[in-house]
């Protein structure tokens, strides 16, 4: 695992990085590897358990260093406290990766109700608002900072019965393209969207509960919608060292772009 190509060089060494949603998924495998790639890491999260474990096992293996800490990415007093505490610790903020996401059960169009979209919009499209503009006020004192927002390949593909997710995460995009424009202008900040394709616990839990001739249907879907791999790709291998990248120097003219990490399930065309 890890960035093979690049073996002994350790591309994020000095930079001071805020991931929302570390506690599983592609949050702890990218705060994995930017440990591994010599970053400061602040990990985020409201599962505090599993959070702390990811944190605990990213510094055992340095030779960057990361720290745990709770909060919710929807309250407005938790997310400024949160990063402020994450600049202070680290002595700066210069890269924020807002992975942190909710999801509901399955639902068709005719049936969401005014609560279902407050539930899904204040996580997913207020709470990246809020993190990124509190990021951005901290980076402004440094003139230039990065921004990664997780958007879905839902946003492009308009996945039945699950039309909230898919359309705040569409708004995320559309967010991050805004913002790319107006705080590169005036604060040299690059902003850019990941939608991944990624074998998660939610994925895992998923299948988990197919039967096997269900499950070889599901399979024989995914090995028909992905040209790479057949299937869905793994967080460590296929996310996390495209993150090394949006984080690092070598990605300083990219912004404004949408990053569609999916073994090409779904292609984004200009």
């Amino acid at each position: 695992m890890g960035l093979a190509l690049l073996e002994g060089k350790n591309l994020l060494e000095g930079k001071k990085i805020i991931v929302t949603g570390g506690a599983g998924g592609i949050g702890s495998a990218t705060v994995d590897e930017y440990v591994r790639q010599g970053a400061a890491v602040t990990s985020i999260d409201i599962e505090d358990e599993k959070g702390r474990a990811f944190a605990a096992e990213a510094n055992a293996q340095g030779p960057g260093t990361c720290m745990y800490v709770h909060c919710d990415i929807a309250v407005k007093e938790e997310v400024e406290a949160a990063f402020a505490q994450a600049k202070a610790d680290m002595g700066g903020l210069d890269v924020l990766v807002h992975c942190a996401a909710k999801m509901q059960g399955m639902n068709a169009a005719l049936n969401y109700t005014k609560d279902d979209y407050n539930f899904i919009f204040d996580n997913d499209m207020w709470g990246t608002i809020l993190v990124d503009q509190v990021a951005c006020k901290l980076m402004q004192e440094y003139g230039q900072g990065i921004i990664v927002n997780y958007s879905s390949e839902t946003a492009l593909s308009g996945a039945p019965n699950d039309g909230l997710y898919s359309a705040a995460k569409a708004g995320v995009a559309t967010w991050t393209r805004v913002i790319a424009t107006e705080w590169g202008h005036a604060y040299n900040i690059r902003c850019n969207s990941v939608m991944p394709t990624i074998k998660t616990p939610m994925y895992q839990a998923y299948v988990s509960h197919m039967d096997p001739e269900a499950y070889e249907k599901f399979m024989e879907s995914r090995r028909a919608k992905h040209p790479i791999k057949g299937d869905m790709g793994d967080a460590d291998v296929d996310i996390a060292p495209v993150m090394v990248f949006l984080a690092c120097d070598m990605s300083q003219y990219i912004t404004g772009q949408i990053f569609a990490i999916n073994g090409g399930n779904t292609m984004v065309r200009g």
